[in-house]
C-alpha cells in the first residue's frame, strides 16, 4: 500500500500505538516485497531532528525526522554511508515512528523514493508499517533471502518461524521440521530464533510436521502471503498442510501454546 502524506504532526503528549490504527491490505513475502520496493537498505539511527513546530495555546506540535546512515544497499540508488531523512510518523497513518528507539538502533527498510512533504525542507522517506521494514534483530529471515538473492532468487522456497504466544523464546532452537510431499522428504532444524528455511523444492503440496517441545502444541498458524491474521487452529499431530507454486515463496509461521493434555 503506497502512502501519500501531505501533513504530519507528531503530538509529544500522546503516545500512539503503531499497531492499533493501521490495517494493511495484504501480506507479502520478502521475495514479493523486494520486487515491489524501489529501495531496500539497512541503516542506523543517528539522531532525531525537529523539522517543524506549531504552537496552539498550551499545545506544542512537533514534526520530527529520523536521520539514518545507510549501512548496506540491496536495491536502489542510495550509497553506503549516505544519509537518509525519514519522516517520523505517529502510527495512525501507517507510517513508522522512531521516537522510542535508541540512537544506534539498526533497521532493515523496504521503501519508496523520497517525497516532498508540504512546506518541509527537502524530500523525506516514508516507512510504512505495512511493509516488511523492521529492526535488524528481527530481520534475520529476510536477510537470509537478501544476502543470498543472486544465487537463490526465483527458486521455490518454504521458510517459516516457530514462535510462542508469550515473550519466552526459550526452546525455539533445534526444533525438527519434517517437510514431506510426493517423492520428497527433507528434515531441517530451527535456529535460535525459531527460523527454518528450505530452497529449491519441487512445486506442489506438502505436509509440514513440527516436533515441538514437550508440553506445547501449535495453537495458531498463518501463511504469507495468503493470511492477514492468525488461523486459530490446532492442527492434528502438529502437522500443517502447505501448497507452493513454481518459483514461489511460502512463509509459514506457527505459534506454540501450552498443551494441557500433556499434563504440563
Amino acid at each position: 500500500m503506497r502512502i501519500v502524506l501531505f501533513t504530519l504532526l507528531f503530538v509529544l503528549a500522546v503516545a500512539v500505538s503503531e499497531a492499533a490504527a493501521c490495517s494493511c491490505a495484504d501480506s507479502r513475502t520478502v521475495q514479493d516485497e523486494f520486487v515491489r520496493s524501489p529501495i531496500v537498505v539497512t541503516a542506523r539511527l543517528d539522531s532525531l531532528e525537529e523539522v517543524d513546530r506549531t504552537v496552539e495555546g498550551k499545545n506544542v506540535y512537533r514534526t520530527m525526522a529520523a536521520v539514518m546512515t545507510v549501512e548496506k544497499v540491496y536495491k536502489g540508488t542510495l550509497k553506503t554511508s549516505q544519509v537518509m531523512r525519514i519522516m517520523d510518523g505517529a502510527g495512525g497513518d501507517c507510517t513508522t515512528t522512531f521516537q522510542r528507539e535508541k540512537i544506534g538502533q539498526r533497521f532493515l527498510f523496504f521503501t519508496d523514493a523520497p517525497t516532498k512533504i508540504g512546506s518541509l525542507k527537502g524530500p523525506m522517506y516514508l516507512i510504512s508499517q505495512c511493509s516488511r521494514s523492521t529492526k535488524i534483530e528481527t530481520a534475520g529471515p529476510d536477510l537470509v533471502y537478501l544476502d543470498n538473492r543472486a544465487e537463490l532468487a526465483g527458486k521455490t522456497r518454504l521458510s517459516g518461524t516457530v514462535r510462542k504466544f508469550t515473550r519466552d523464546t526459550s526452546n525455539l532452537a533445534k526444533i525438527k521440521v519434517t517437510v514431506s510431499g510426493r517423492n520428497f522428504e527433507r528434515i531441517v532444524e530451527t535456529n535460535e530464533r525459531g527460523f527454518f528455511d528450505l530452497w529449491a523444492l519441487p512445486a506442489g503440496k506438502y505436509k509440514v510436521a513440527f516436533d515441538v517441545p514437550h508440553g506445547t502444541k501449535i495453537g495458531a498458524y498463518k501463511y504469507i502471503p495468503a493470511d492477514r491474521t492468525w488461523r486459530m487452529e490446532n492442527p492434528p499431530n502438529n502437522i500443517v498442510q502447505a501448497s507452493i507454486g513454481p518459483r514461489k515463496h511460502l512463509e509459514l509461521t506457527v505459534a506454540l501454546d501450552a498443551d494441557t493434555a500433556s499434563g504440563q
